[in-house]
């Protein structure tokens, strides 16, 4: 049987560490070992670990001093000796037939990464969707771009770390890691970076991951200082995948993206970053004189007013203007 290592990234979450880690005791597929990396926790997360440590002689802990999430997870990374590697959060769970599908598909697929769908839970109401790729795929990166890749990345099919089960192998041998400097984003680099080092690529068109959608600490609707960094990083690695398998069918989707969270990005700057004004420009003269916003702003159409004045402004550099469209509307 093939050991699956499972990593959990624990960080203040003593109401809902003991949910996920008995969705992962009841599993069907039984050869799996468990990593709860404590990442500096201030409540009861770290006793309920290490509880749960003395329960199963499969489940191990860590304790580290707190680093985020990414460090986290990099260092499960580290401890992690199974076959193939499954992130979950500590706020989810899984499917008690998860990892068996997920296993399953490995040996069918002779697979480097497996992909499954998800059911994106509402917290308050246990009220649910599902997130499932169309169909079942087998095949390399150059037929999955072919076939499905936009319609999944469209779909945050890709984003997330936790719907894959993914050769260890792969990860060591291309030294893949999360980056510790980004706070968002960061998941879509990784999960690129390790379909980009696949030969062989599966997708379960079955929801077998639960994430838990909490509205009132939800990091998406944050305002990140770092987001432009962090997005300027994240397509510097989908544009490594373009051109590692010559897909320039994707671009336009990379230009999507690109735009559509500069655009977002900078209504954030005005409505949620708490900068003075002067801050703002500043924000708004780097992204104006930013190469890759001025190649792709070149290249996409907009349709609304507002981001048609906006990308007028920012592919003439007209900063000013820029800074007092935002700051009136």
């Amino acid at each position: 049987m093939k050991k699956v290592s499972i990593i959990v990234p624990v960080y203040n979450v003593e109401k809902d560490i003991g949910k996920c880690v008995d969705s992962i005791i009841s599993q069907t597929y039984k050869d799996w070992d468990l990593w709860l990396i404590d990442d500096g926790s201030k409540d009861e997360s770290p006793s309920i670990c290490d509880a749960f440590a003395q329960y199963d002689e499969r489940i191990q802990v860590v304790h580290k001093e707190n680093g985020g999430v990414s460090s986290a997870r990099n260092r499960g990374l580290e401890e992690a000796t199974g076959d193939y590697i499954l992130f979950v959060d500590s706020d989810d769970y899984l499917e008690s037939c998860a990892l068996e599908k997920l296993v399953d598909a490995t040996d069918k697929g002779k697979a480097d990464v497996v992909l499954c769908g998800f059911y994106y839970r509402m917290f308050e109401d246990n009220s649910y969707v599902e997130n499932v790729p169309d169909n079942y795929f087998a095949g390399n990166n150059s037929e999955l771009i072919e076939q499905c890749f936009v319609n999944m990345f469209q779909r945050d099919l890709f984003n997330p770390p936790w719907n894959k089960l993914i050769k260890r192998s792969v990860i060591e041998q291309r030294g893949i890691k999360f980056n510790e400097k980004i706070s968002i984003l960061e998941d879509l680099a990784f999960s690129i970076q390790v379909l980009g080092a696949c030969k062989k690529i599966v997708v379960l068109n079955d929801a077998v991951y639960n994430y838990v959608f909490k509205s009132q600490n939800n990091l998406v609707h944050k305002f990140h200082a770092n987001f432009f960094e962090a997005l300027k990083y994240m397509d510097s690695c989908l544009s490594e995948y373009i051109s590692d398998n010559q897909a320039n069918i994707l671009i336009d989707a990379q230009q999507e993206f690109f735009i559509k969270k500069i655009y977002a990005y900078l209504r954030k700057v005005y409505t949620d970053s708490g900068y003075d004004n002067k801050r703002k420009y500043q924000e708004i003269s780097k992204i104006c004189r930013d190469e890759d916003v001025q190649r792709y702003v070149s290249q996409y159409n907009v349709k609304e007013f507002k981001k048609c004045v906006a990308k007028y402004c920012i592919k003439h550099k007209l900063c000013i203007l820029l800074h007092w469209l935002y700051l009136l509307t």
